[in-house]
């Protein structure tokens, strides 16, 4: 079992789920904070293409969350034209989803701009 030096006198196993933790991008709690679970950090979050290669429901609904903030925000940067088109391309992609298509609809995610 290979060791790793927390601190002088201290070994912890590299095993261990600190060490793992922030390998795959997670922060972990200040000292004296325990908390339920490990928060990603913001630079490791993923975008909505990179959801969509699972297939299930889950992953489109986290997508669509993701799509409709950036739809606000590419409202607020008058962005809106480019944000049509990558939302046309989206649904080019993932045509034989129909799930997918039909959570679209109904967030109002069409590619299409509003009149």
């Amino acid at each position: 079992m290979a060791l790793t030096a927390m601190r002088p006198g201290r070994l912890r196993s590299r095993s261990h789920p600190a060490n793992s933790a922030t390998r795959r991008g997670y922060d972990l709690p200040r000292r004296g904070r325990r908390p339920t679970r490990l928060t990603r950090s913001r630079s490791t979050r993923a975008s909505p293409a990179e959801i969509l290669v699972t297939a299930d429901r889950r992953a489109y609904s986290k997508a669509i969350r993701i799509l409709k903030r950036a739809r606000a925000a590419a409202a607020a940067a008058d962005e809106a034209d480019q944000f049509v088109d990558t939302i046309t391309a989206l649904r080019d992609q993932h045509c034989r989803r129909p799930s997918l298509i039909a959570m679209l609809d109904k967030a109002e995610l069409t590619g299409q701009t509003a009149a």
